[in-house]
């Protein structure tokens, strides 16, 4: 047999491997990056304690990459679990090395538990804004549709451009600085609260008495 015909199954191989797409290219930018490190670090880049460090992190980046197939499989939401781990890691970390080196007895288990709570409190917070994210896309959809439907097609992108930014640039961006406005001239906490109940009962009572029904609207048509 030839050395052209014994290499050409390993050629083939190689082909193929180049043409699968985006893993091999990976694969090679992973190999190309062991290679620089191991050039720049030396040993240090197989030393125990790099090993060390890779296999203790192993079970966390374990545990994340099944909660994110969850995600996936269930529709690809992303739940940014990463971002909320490393939060959570952090939270705890800080109270960790903060209160439980000058600790002792009871103290240090107490302190333990703290930190376990702060991590659940802080991935809780996080759970609560992602529901509050919700509600503001289960309203934006109708949204959408409405200032279609509201103007004909010549006028279309002026007019549902105008009140939207109005409202939300003008009205809601403003309502961080005229809430604390409200509150320092006052110097009740809660008087803020008025700016959002106004525009908000305003909102409601033009939508309701004032905005056509356009549910058999053509959007086509001028």
């Amino acid at each position: 047999m030839s050395t052209e015909t014994r290499a050409s199954p390993a050629a083939f191989l190689l082909s193929r491997f180049l043409r699968g797409g985006a893993v091999p290219m990976l694969s090679l930018v992973l190999l190309a990056l062991v290679v620089i490190f191991w050039l720049l670090l030396g040993d240090q880049i197989f030393g125990v304690g790099a090993l060390q460090s890779m296999a203790f992190q192993l079970p966390e980046l374990g545990i994340l990459s099944l909660a994110m197939m969850v995600t996936l499989l269930s529709g690809g939401l992303n739940l940014s679990i990463i971002a909320t781990a490393n939060l959570c890691a952090l939270t705890m970390a800080w109270v960790l090395t903060t209160h439980v080196p000058g600790a002792h007895g009871f103290m240090w288990g107490g302190w333990q538990v703290i930190a376990l709570l702060a991590g659940v409190a802080v991935a809780a917070i996080i759970g609560l804004l992602f529901i509050l994210v919700i509600f503001v896309t289960m309203v934006y959809g109708p949204i959408a549709a409405l200032l279609v439907e509201l103007f004909p097609t010549k006028i279309r992108y002026t007019s549902m451009s105008l009140p939207y930014h109005i409202g939300n640039g003008w009205f809601g961006g403003l309502l961080p600085a005229t809430s604390f406005a409200i509150v320092a001239s006052t110097g009740d906490i809660y008087a803020g609260l008025w700016y959002p109940i106004i525009f908000a009962s305003i909102t409601a009572v033009v939508g309701f008495f004032f905005l056509p029904e356009t549910k058999d609207v053509d959007i086509k048509t001028n």
